[in-house]
């Protein structure tokens, strides 16, 4: 079990309790053969408040109107009359027309902060026999099944239409968007007491909002491992193995949550929450089945003696896989290792990878956003017509046609066992990928640029054939538009034609446009549309302190150094823009642990310490705003896709982790025999996560570890 001093408050509050119970066991069925199985299990339940539901329109929500004759309505029947008559109860009126009243944006207080309860997990069960075969030969085969799960539960989340039915409402029943009530004095409409929607009006449109979601992996393998040639004082060793696994992912969300069900009266391609988007269900599966090989072949041993030759070392490698989506990959690996002598090798590799598309990329159904106000710039109508920003539905979805990602890998090292300091051992390793088909998606304003440049080609290709400006029709609100494919637009309006005939007259013809109307939509598709390219180099330090009466110590350090990092993205109508990967988003330049051991007798104690570096924040600020801070050291300067973006600098981590451990021999009392304690903590000082941009406030993909703060452990073992 572990247990944590508190929770990091960061825009929200609350508090999370986990478990992490884990069991081991083995049992020798025979002198060769041995079962074995593990089990462990993680869940962690949180609550969170944050602010209020807020309607959101013309963004997440639909606009929301207020009827006229709602009482809380301050321009409504309740305080206005064509004539100015009183209302029936005797309150006063001021003579005009009622009007009903559209909500942009209400902050709903009297529902409450938004209470979330979150309850994840992941679960894993390893079951499998182990043995010895002749030779020397050894085999072992295992199944597996691991799930992670999650669920997250709003409870007092506002269903859309039922809200919208609530400012509809004229009696008492109405819901006041406003938090007062408002009176008639003098010849003006102001606002009179305080006010809060009594329970029983938020209860009419108050339900609890859900998603629920899971990914899976079971798995079946067999392996065997064993000398296969003997020759020259050498030995040449096999390993092969073969696995089938299935993998699985689901992504679900209850009626009204993630869509509208047909026949209710609402619209099934969005959803009826205020501020959740339209997200339908998901589902995904695959099956693999691989095989692989890796033979180890020494060329010189050390009982050669041979000058400058210690050992020479050849090592190989192949993985073939099926998959169940989209076909075959076979990969392979090649190593040498040579030592000129005894305390030095020289290793280098070569490899090739694969890496398949996951299944959300691959199976996630459509879904849209809306933009929020002031929305996009259409970037053909604003050069051409002007004020062309306003709000469009963005597509995402899956694609089925995704190719898995590729690369090339090579590394180049030294081990050295220092000569005059025992147990003293270093290493060096220069490392290097080249990815290909990197999977990504083409951002809002390459789309709008692509847009723009396609629509300008087209209509320079139909002037040049000798059409008039007016005889071009670029298919604007049809299946035959020129434009970018990912852009969906309107059918020009009388009001589009007049402006873009307004906006030709007197121009030269090689300046004109054609017209098009207003985009609807655009899609945004995952797609193989990057090369990358990382380098760096990986050191290490191991040094096994010769035993003292206090004790044996040993000292540990594994660090890397990223040198380069970055993508080459292609973009449609253009050359390949430049993305800087390094210090951008948790890849940082330097990461690395050191750590202290000690043992002695039956006990042992540990304490490391691990470091990430600063790294650039997503957010940017203008160049306009970095000068006038004077250029400051939080603010980072870097050069991304033909521009500087400058970028808030999220600082270093230093976090502490240490142990004690005690097991107990045969002069203990029976029951404590073959028995093993260990108290461990976690982030012993505590450390919070650096704040960043973003929805919780720190990068849980790079400092999540720390959000739960100090983490106690204890663990116990037994052998039987």
């Amino acid at each position: 079990f572990q247990a944590e001093d508190g929770i990091r408050d960061i825009g929200v509050t609350g508090v999370q309790t986990c478990a992490l119970p884990i069991s081991g066991v083995e049992y020798d069925l025979s002198d060769r053969v041995t079962a074995f199985g593990d089990f462990s299990l993680y869940h962690s339940s949180a609550f969170l408040l944050r602010q209020p539901v807020q309607l959101n329109a013309p963004g997440s929500d639909q606009f929301a109107p207020m009827n006229v004759n709602n009482p809380f309505n301050p321009y409504g029947s309740r305080f206005y009359s064509p004539t100015g008559a009183p209302n029936s109860d005797g309150t006063a009126r001021l003579t005009g027309t009622p009007q009903a009243i559209t909500m942009v944006s209400v902050l709903l207080r009297d529902v409450g902060p938004e209470n979330i309860n979150v309850h994840s997990g992941v679960y894993r069960g390893v079951a499998g026999l182990r043995g010895k075969l002749s030779g020397g030969w050894s085999w072992e085969t295992a199944a597996l099944y691991t799930r992670a799960y999650t669920s997250d539960v709003s409870n007092n989340g506002a269903r859309e239409s039922l809200f919208q039915q609530a400012l509809q409402r004229t009696d008492a029943t109405a819901f006041n968007p406003f938090g007062v009530t408002f009176k008639v004095s003098g010849n003006a409409v102001v606002p009179d007491q305080p006010f809060t929607n009594p329970r029983s009006v938020l209860d009419t449109f108050v339900q609890v909002w859900r998603h629920d979601g899971f990914s899976a992996i079971a798995s079946l393998d067999a392996r065997a491992s064993g000398p296969v040639l003997r020759y020259w004082g050498n030995t040449a060793s096999l390993a092969v193995g073969a696995e089938y696994r299935r993998e699985q992912f689901l992504d679900q969300r209850p009626a009204y949550v993630g869509s509208n069900p047909p026949g209710v009266g609402l619209n099934v391609d969005d959803n009826d929450y205020l501020v959740a988007s339209y997200a339908p269900d998901s589902t995904g599966n695959r099956k693999v089945a691989s095989a692989y090989a890796e033979a180890v072949l020494p060329l010189v041993a050390p009982s050669h003696k041979l000058p400058l030759l210690h050992s020479l070392e050849l090592t190989g490698s192949a993985r073939h896989e099926r998959y169940s989506d989209f076909g075959n990959t076979t990969r392979p690996k090649a190593g040498l290792n040579w030592k000129p002598y005894r305390g030095l090798m020289v290793r280098a590799s070569y490899n090739q990878g694969f890496a398949a598309p996951n299944l959300p990329t691959l199976y996630a159904p459509t879904r849209f956003t809306v933009d929020s106000a002031p929305g996009q710039t259409d970037v053909y109508r604003n050069q051409t017509v002007g004020n062309a920003t306003y709000v469009m539905k963005r597509y995402s979805t899956g694609n089925l046609a995704l190719q898995p990602v590729t690369s090339v890998g090579k590394s180049a090292g030294v081990v050295l066992e220092i000569p005059v300091i025992k147990g003293l051992t270093v290493t060096a390793d220069y490392w290097q990928i080249d990815q290909s088909n990197v999977i990504g998606s083409y951002s809002d304003s390459q789309l709008f640029n692509s847009d723009a440049a396609k629509l300008n080609a087209y209509v320079q290709s139909q002037l040049a054939a000798g059409k008039s400006i007016t005889q071009i029709d670029v298919g604007s609100g049809t299946a035959a538009y020129q434009g970018d494919p990912a852009i969906v637009r309107t059918a020009p309006t009388a009001a589009d034609v007049a402006a873009f005939a307004a906006y030709n007259a007197g121009k030269p013809t090689s300046q004109q446009a054609a017209v098009v109307g207003n985009i609807l939509s655009r899609s945004i598709q995952f797609q193989n549309l990057a090369k990358g390219y990382a380098s760096g180099v990986d050191l290490s330090l191991s040094y096994q302190i010769p035993a003292e009466r206090l004790g044996r110590f040993s000292l540990n350090a594994d660090w890397s150094y990223l040198a380069r990092n970055y993508q080459l993205r292609d973009v449609p109508g253009s050359k390949p823009d430049f993305i800087e990967r390094l210090n951008v988003e948790g890849a940082t330049r330097w990461r690395g642990t050191t750590g202290v051991n000690w043992r002695k007798g039956a006990w042992t104690a540990g304490l490391s310490g691990y470091y990430i570096g600063r790294f650039a924040d997503s957010a940017s600020i203008t160049s306009a705003v970095y000068d006038s801070l004077g250029a400051p050291s939080y603010v980072s300067k870097q050069f991304d896709s033909g521009r500087f973006l400058y970028r808030y600098v999220v600082s270093e981590v230093i976090t502490y982790n240490a142990f004690i451990g005690h097991r107990f021999g045969a002069q203990a009392p029976r029951w404590l025999r073959q028995t093993g304690v260990r108290f461990g903590v976690t982030n012993l000082t505590d450390r919070e996560p650096p704040i960043t941009s973003g929805a919780v406030g720190y990068s849980a993909s790079v400092h999540g570890a720390l959000f739960p703060g100090r983490i106690w452990t204890f663990e116990l073992t037994r052998r039987f």
